[in-house]
């Protein structure tokens, strides 16, 4: 099963909705590759977020696995269709 780092950013807008953003390169083997990734590239996270994301700062990086990142996007997904 492969894991994969998302970023869920602050900012609220439409009243409940988030920008989230999926690292789908690199993917990881485990949750723990996952973590060390993020500590070792940082700066490089967040400076890559801060572009995509103007004005807008990270509430939470996320290390999902396949499946619960499916869930994840289903669940959002269906939330905005309401």
């Amino acid at each position: 099963m492969k894991w994969m780092l998302v970023a869920i950013m602050a900012m609220v807008y439409n009243g409940d909705e988030r920008d989230i953003y999926i690292w789908q390169q690199p993917a990881f083997d485990s949750a723990s590759q996952c973590r060390e990734w993020v500590q070792a590239n940082n700066y490089d996270i967040w400076r890559h977020l801060r572009k995509e994301f103007p004005g807008d700062t990270v509430d939470r990086l996320l290390c999902m696995d396949e499946t619960r990142l499916r869930q994840f996007i289903q669940t959002t997904q269906g939330e905005r269709e309401i």
